[in-house]
Parts: structure tokens; sequence; C-alpha cells
């Protein structure tokens, strides 16, 4: 039995990418974005590093009533972050596994997000008669009814019932028939909605559908769906709506027509190459999986290695894992133009973000086919960016430094927390001991090191901030993944 994937997915990991470049093109857009407010060893930070870390940063380090002294102490945090990270490198940090593994993923989400950019966004315009046709279809409002069946044959049995006798009264038919009845036939009638509250395909089964009328069954998403047009409202548009809307609806349209032009180019990549999997792999993986994690929900000892490596080291007493180890070198997968066994599929199977559903083993291996598809995806897009030499990007490689210089700091640190737990350092048992540790450490670091800060270009950096929100905390997360858009410093320092 085999299993086809196809890549028509909507791909908002990518998309989210691409939203957290428009980021960072519009912090450097406020001023020049490459001046230093500070060199740590020669090392510099730009305003916009700056301005990107204390704008998502943790609200409580920032905390001062005074906007200059603020900013000031806030970049001795950030300075305090270069410190430990030049000791880490000096104690070979970056070469941890830790280091490692994160680099490399993250090295893979950038390579796609540049192959994007290249091949897709470019071709992505949006004309102003475009604008404008947006902003009439948002001023007309529908309001209807529906239903969904299974099968076809079922939805046309109900649809004719309800030309006969009337959408609610055979939703209420059905509630008699059932000894408890269980439609809310309220819930299926919508209040006012236009088409940008309603999927694409939504959309287009009601546009054409007349007042009162109910038309044919329309398959949506695997579902027979039965609609009756309630009512329709359509507003004129003001000349001076055409000039305050236009810009949101402009962004709109861009973000739509980009979603589309990523599905559309991920699926003419990979769809041709016909990929094809055993079924009976899907159900092993499935089945490793549930075992990799607790029942409880919590992962058990052998959860604590990648997923790959804990088959690869797998004994008789993980039954599951270990069956899958037997089949190691077994061809898993096949394409036009190649093969894939099955420890090169685990390699790259991307299986951390399940919680399984120990109760439904159909539910985990849909979950396993929706694992590999994506992560299919993901590994020939990267294959094609680093064939085209991306990875020497200058953006990429600068991004890469930025995480990799926050790891690193990050190892330093715990490894200092490693020394008050171990007792190797004094007041073990006082709860100010890590940051004032951290400070100390940091304090003796700066003597010890160059040190360089340009209060005058610090003092002038323009920051989005208001009373109330410079104690929020704001974080963006890249989609698709647990780790923040920009690194930013941690609030252990608030401790002090």
């Amino acid at each position: 039995m085999k299993k086809k994937f196809y890549f028509i997915i909507v791909l908002l990991v990518l998309l989210g990418l691409y939203l957290i470049k428009l980021l960072v093109l519009d912090h450097q857009s406020r001023g020049d974005g490459e001046t230093l407010v500070a060199e740590v060893n020669g090392a510099g930070i730009t305003v916009t590093d700056f301005r990107m870390n204390y704008e998502f940063g943790w609200g409580r380090l920032k905390n001062l009533a005074d906007p200059i002294e603020r900013k000031r102490r806030y970049l001795s945090y950030m300075i305090n972050e270069k410190l430990f990270a030049t000791e880490g490198y000096r104690m070979g940090f970056n070469a941890s596994e830790r280091v490692r593994n994160l680099e490399a993923g993250l090295l893979n989400e950038l390579l796609i997000e540049k192959l994007i950019d290249v091949d897709v966004k470019g071709r992505v315009s949006v004309s102003k008669q475009e604008v404008e046709e947006e902003i009439n279809r948002s001023k007309v409002s529908f309001k209807f009814r529906f239903w969904a069946e299974y099968t076809k044959e079922r939805a046309e049995r109900v649809r004719d019932i309800m030309v006969k006798d009337g959408f609610l009264a055979a939703l209420n038919s059905m509630n008699r028939a059932n000894a408890e009845p269980q439609i809310d036939v309220a819930a299926h009638e919508t209040g006012y909605l236009t088409h940008q509250d309603l999927s694409p395909e939504i959309f287009a089964a009601l546009k054409e559908i007349p007042v009162g009328a109910i038309p044919e069954p329309a398959l949506i998403e695997g579902k027979w769906f039965i609609f009756q047009m309630v009512d329709i409202r359509r507003s004129a548009v003001t000349s001076s709506e055409y000039l305050t809307r236009y810009s949101t609806f402009e962004k709109v349209l861009f973000h739509a027509k980009l979603r589309d032009s990523i599905t559309a180019y991920v699926d003419s990549m990979l769809t041709p190459r016909k990929f094809t999997t055993k079924g009976k792999f899907v159900q092993l993986i499935a089945a490793g999986v549930a075992e990799w994690f607790a029942p409880n929900g919590e992962t058990n000892e052998h959860a604590t290695l990648p997923f790959a490596e804990a088959v690869d080291r797998s004994t008789q007493d993980q039954p599951a894992l270990f069956a899958l180890k037997g089949h190691l070198d077994d061809v898993a997968l096949t394409y036009d133009g190649g093969e894939l066994k099955l420890r090169e599929l685990l390699r790259f199977l991307k299986v951390n973000e399940l919680k399984p559903d120990m109760e439904s083993v159909m539910r985990r291996e849909r979950q396993i086919n929706e694992r590999i598809a994506i992560s299919l995806r993901d590994e020939f897009l990267t294959r094609e960016a680093a064939q085209r030499g991306y990875a020497r990007d200058t953006h990429i490689q600068k991004t890469l430094t930025t995480w990799r210089d926050k790891w690193v700091c990050e190892e330093f640190m715990n490894s200092l927390v490693r020394d008050i737990k171990s007792g190797t350092a004094r007041d073990e048992n006082d709860a100010k001991a890590i940051p004032a540790l951290m400070l100390a450490k940091a304090r003796f670091l700066s003597e010890k090191n160059s040190i360089t800060i340009y209060s005058n270009v610090l003092d002038t950096v323009r920051i989005d901030e208001t009373e109330k929100s410079k104690l929020a905390t704001f974080q963006i997360f890249r989609a698709g993944t647990n780790r923040p858009a920009f690194p930013v410093v941690d609030p252990v320092w608030t401790l002090q």
C-alpha cells in the first residue's frame, strides 16, 4: 500500500519568515540602522540591533523613568551578553551540540526564506485597480446558513429536503428524529460577514447565490457544504475611503497574493517529483513516536534524544523504536529521480512539535503523514537554496552570527548556573545568587575587554513606546517554531 503526498500546503511558516523580514526593514528605515551605538572588542552593536532588541525585549528590563537612562541601562545588558558570548567562544561553547543543532535549524529556515525572496516575492505586485476593487468588495456583506455532510449522496438528499421544507425546518426535523438533539440550529446561521472573513473557497461558493436560494452542495476541504443566502448588504464607498483605506488594503492583497504564490511555487517544484511512501513506514513511525512520548504527555527518557537518535540507540525494551531500527536501511520513500532510505527520512523528519493522541491511531498516522509532507517540503527547498550558494548571503551570515552569539552567551550563562547548583559558587542558597554572579562576572569581563559606547548616537535613537507599553513585553515568534524572531537579552538581569 502506498501513500502519495501532495504539497498544496498553505505555507504559513514561509509567509511568517517574510513578514519578519518586513519588520527588520521597517526598523532600518527609521534612521541610519547601521550606525553603531557601541562596540565590544571591535564587534559593533548597531542602531537596528539595539532597537529590535529593545522594542521586543522584556518589559521589566525597561523600568527606569528617564528614557535616556532606560536606553543606557538596556544597552548595558546587551554589552554584558556580548562579553559573555566572547567568553563562551573562548571556552568552545560554539562547538556544543546544542549550538550546532540550533544553528543548523536556523540556517535551513533562512535558506528557504532567501529562496522565496528571490523566486516569489519579487514577482508579486498589486495594481491600483485591484486595491480599489478589494475596497469595493469589503463593502458587501453576506448573511447565510450552512450545513455540511461527509458524502455527496447524503448532502444531496438533505439539500432536497431543505428546498422542499425550508433550511431551518430540515435541521429541526433532524433534531426531532434523534433521541438526543445535537444540532444547534442557531449556530448554523452567520452574522454579516465580508469576503475577508471567509476562506476563498467558501466565498467562491457564496458570491453567486441569490437571496433565499439553496444551490447544489459544494465540496470544500473534504466536506459537502449546503448554503442558503439569507441577506446581502451593499454599502457605498466614499472617495475619502479610497484614500484612507488604500494602504491597508494594498498590504492585505499583497500578503494574500504572496501566500498563494508561495503555495503554487512549492507545488510546482515538488509535485512533479511524484513522492510516494510505503504505508507500513507511516504506521511504524507513528508507533515509534507514540513510544517516544510518555502517555501523560511528558517525555520519557528516550524523548530526551532526537527521534532519529532514539531509534538508532533503541533496544528490544522499546519494541516500536526497535522495529524502526530494523528497517533503517530499507527504502521508505521514492520520487522521480531518487529514493530515500528510512534512515535518511528520519534524519530530517520533524516530529518534535507533535503531541500524539495515544487513543487515536488514525489521528497519529495522519499527523505523521503531515509531518512527512512538511519535512520533505523543507528539505528539498533547503537543498535547492544550498545548491545556489545562498548560505554565503550577507544577510544570512549576519543573522546566523547574531543568533550564534546569543546561544553561546546562553551556554556560558548556563555554565555559571551549574557552578551555583554544584556548590562551587558562594551563597548557594541565596535566591539572588544567580543574578549577582552574572553581574559580578560581567563587571570582571568589562575590565578585561575593550568597550566603546557612542552615547551621542544612543541618546538620539527613536524608540516606539508609551508610558504603558514600555513595561509590556511584545515578542514575535517565527511561525512554526518556538524561537523568537529576534534574540533579546535575558530577563535574569532584572533580578539584581
